[in-house]
């Protein structure tokens, strides 16, 4: 797969039920900054870990105007049975069959694995976190990839991961967010 979304690109209509039921539907945040992370499944604790920071600064986050979509190459039922645990204030949309993966243009890399197994301090958090699971290591090797969109609709930053636990941290997110809402 190769990038098929980038810098300076307008995203297209996006309409697509969630896990929990709501229709996700891009036209009625047209007029908020997004940001669409692209996780490998809702087993893996790199995601879980980055979910959950998600999940406590999304106060912030939306009083910033930003909105938070993300994907999970998962069906709804492995959602409610690991990320959907989280009870995430935000949309949650599973794509098993990875059509907005392709679509994105969302990376696959078994090298992406054994970067992550290489660092031993990350390994640790996730075997500590509570999300740790052997089913994690099953599937394809998807590298997480993030979005950010402006309130126009641009996209404005495009960060594809060399490793499992690679996102864009919550301080660059703000970061973001303070320079969109200074312009």
């Amino acid at each position: 797969m190769t990038p098929t979304i980038n810098k300076g690109d307008k995203v297209a209509p996006l309409v697509s039920e969630c896990f929990d039921g709501r229709t996700f539907d891009l036209a009625e945040l047209a007029s908020s900054k997004l940001l669409i992370i692209f996780f490998r499944d809702a087993s893996c604790p790199f995601c879980n870990m980055h979910l959950k920071q998600l999940i406590e600064n999304y106060e912030h986050f939306k009083s910033e105007g930003m909105e938070i979509v993300t994907f999970f190459a998962s069906t709804n039922e492995e959602i409610e049975q690991y990320a959907g645990k989280q009870k995430a204030p935000f949309y949650i949309i599973g794509d098993p069959e990875m059509n907005y993966y392709k679509r994105f243009g969302i990376k696959q890399s078994k090298n992406g694995m054994l970067k992550t197994m290489l660092k031993p301090m990350q390994m640790l958090k996730a075997m500590f976190s509570g999300f740790f699971n052997l089913k994690s290591m099953q599937g394809p090797p998807i590298l997480p990839s993030d979005f950010l969109i402006t309130k126009e609709g641009t996209v404005d930053v495009v960060h594809h991961s060399d490793d499992y636990a690679d996102h864009l941290s919550i301080g660059e997110i703000k970061h973001w967010l303070k320079k969109q809402n200074n312009d």
